[in-house]
């Protein structure tokens, strides 16, 4: 039981997270360290390129899109660009918890 307790909190920390990402409450260092958490997961370049589009992370990324202008940068469909982010998603779930502690910490400083 422990196990589904601790998939749905990392669940909704992710999506916490996420939101915070798309509302563009995170500040520069934060973005930073969920950068290099994404960019340290076991996925694909282009996943991850997709992924930091959509939620406006990175050096070279200045405003958040929607999966239809990432579909239409890299000519593809929108379920590509969909799958794609949910494949970060579904590994930012999983992610060893010394990694995963960062984005509890993230967290913890906008739900006092």
């Amino acid at each position: 039981m422990n196990h589904i307790n601790n998939i749905e909190n990392r669940i909704y920390v992710v999506n916490k997270i996420l939101k915070y990402l798309k509302l563009d409450i995170l500040n520069d260092e934060e973005k930073q360290a969920i950068y290099n958490i994404v960019m340290s997961t076991k996925k694909t370049d282009l996943q991850k390129r997709r992924f930091n589009m959509v939620y406006n992370l990175g050096p070279n990324i200045r405003e958040h899109n929607t999966y239809k202008k990432v579909a239409s940068f890299y000519d593809c469909s929108v379920g590509a660009v969909r799958t794609s982010t949910m494949s970060i998603v579904a590994g930012l779930y999983h992610l060893p918890d010394e990694k995963f502690s960062v984005l509890e910490n993230i967290l913890k400083k906008y739900e006092k």
